[in-house]
């Protein structure tokens, strides 16, 4: 999925993304120019680069007026365009910093064109959201359903799952450990982060449990 598929979604899309934030105060149209310039360097790299806008794009397109728009640009490691879950290869999100650190980050800077303030200097592993309502859940466990008394049983565990277009919670989700949460096309980086490196994670959770991506409409 390349950036202008990413950020012209009709819906909730959840994203990890691997780069650096930045803001930007531009029309929605010049947004997609953007997306457009990104996808065109990260076909010349050869790599999976992207830009995340943090905002509904479509929608925003309607209104001539530029406002303010948080985003994050860097490696695609994951997208989850609905709320049950989608697994996660670990090892892609263990060797995404590293990855995203050897990005020619000069010429992607001059792709992003004009920003409200400037890119920032450091990569982190971001769980982010765009489209309607955009949330997005990262949890670590088994999938199953909500009434699933095998698993509810045990006290190491929580039940986590996506929202769907009416903002309801899935009963299908994830028994397991809810990395993080993002709503209103909001984003973070600590705790994902956190979570990868924890070894213990995988010792304290059943055998076969795994990273989990889930959209939320917040």
């Amino acid at each position: 999925m390349n950036a202008k598929a990413l950020n012209l979604t009709s819906v909730t899309t959840a994203v990890l993304v691997a780069g650096r934030t930045c803001m930007f105060d531009r029309r929605a149209k010049e947004l997609v120019m953007v997306c457009e310039r990104v996808d065109a360097l990260a076909a010349e790299l050869g790599v999976p680069l992207v830009v995340v806008f943090c905002t509904d794009l479509p929608t925003s397109c309607d209104n001539p007026d530029p406002s303010p728009c948080s985003a994050i640009v860097g490696l695609l490691v994951a997208a989850a365009a609905h709320p049950e879950p989608k697994p996660v290869d670990a090892a892609a999100l263990e060797t995404a910093l590293s990855r995203a650190d050897a990005l020619r980050w000069q010429e992607i800077r001059g792709v992003l064109g004009e920003l409200d303030g400037d890119l920032d200097t450091e990569s982190h592993l971001y769980l982010c959201a765009t489209g309607p309502l955009a949330g997005g859940v990262l949890a670590y466990g088994v999938p199953g359903s909500a009434d699933d008394e095998r698993h509810s049983a045990q006290g190491v565990l929580e039940f986590c799952s996506g929202k769907d277009s009416e903002q309801d919670w899935l009963t299908e989700g994830v028994w397991g450990m809810k990395i993080e949460y993002v709503g209103d096309w909001g984003y973070d980086w600590s705790n994902v982060e956190r979570a990868v490196r924890d070894e213990g994670l995988r010792q304290l959770l059943p055998e076969g449990a795994g990273f989990h991506l889930m959209a939320a409409y917040d």
